[in-house]
């Protein structure tokens, strides 16, 4: 069994119905298959949330959906995680998250603090009503990675997953197109090569 933790600001103005439909594919997946997960959703998404539900010695995973800057990922009631809050929480978490800039200070400020892996987009993540492909490739890797595949591989394995989409679509609408490659450009892996194995209890 796996503690799984996920902040999921899903009553958002501008992309609550995108998280929402991420969490419910989530849950989806989650189902029946024995790990505990504890899920944070916008009315409880804030800093001493955080602390309390990520607390105690045995390792986790973390996957965090919601606005992003360089050095924190925010929610209504502001940072809930930062370069300077809540950011030596991880020492024994792998961190995924679907949130714009997060890779380019917080990222790195968690894997100094102890962090093993980390999984993040270093400029804005595009999203678009109506298109699938965003959340299917925003949410393969940890898919993945629940299924034994190993970070090294889940960032190879996500790149491929755009590339597919990419193609799909390139000819039917370039414009969304256009937006799904930004995001895989965006797309930041950090740290161990690690599995799920290192994180079950």
């Amino acid at each position: 069994m796996t503690k799984i933790v996920l902040a999921f600001d899903d009553e958002d103005e501008y992309m609550g119905d995108f998280n929402r439909g991420c969490l419910e594919d989530f849950n989806e997946f989650l189902n029946d298959r024995g790990h505990n997960v504890i899920t944070i959703q916008s009315a409880q998404l804030n800093d001493l949330n955080i602390q309390y539900k990520t607390n105690g010695e045995v390792p986790f995973l973390f996957a965090a959906y919601s606005h992003g800057f360089k050095t924190s990922l925010n929610s209504a009631s502001g940072a809930y995680i930062s370069t300077t809050t809540n950011n030596t929480c991880f020492n024994q978490a792998l961190f995924y998250t679907v949130s714009c800039h997060a890779a380019t200070e917080l990222g790195p400020c968690l894997i100094e603090n102890g962090c093993p892996s980390f999984f993040g987009y270093k400029s804005p993540f595009n999203f678009w009503a109506g298109y699938k492909c965003f959340s299917q490739c925003a949410n393969h890797g940890f898919f993945l990675f629940l299924q034994g595949t190993e970070t090294n591989k889940v960032y190879q394995e996500m790149i491929k997953e755009y590339n597919n989409q990419i193609d799909v679509l390139y000819e039917e609408n370039s414009f969304i197109a256009s937006l799904l490659v930004d995001n895989r450009k965006a797309l930041v892996y950090k740290g161990q090569n690690v599995t799920i194995d290192n994180f079950a209890h």
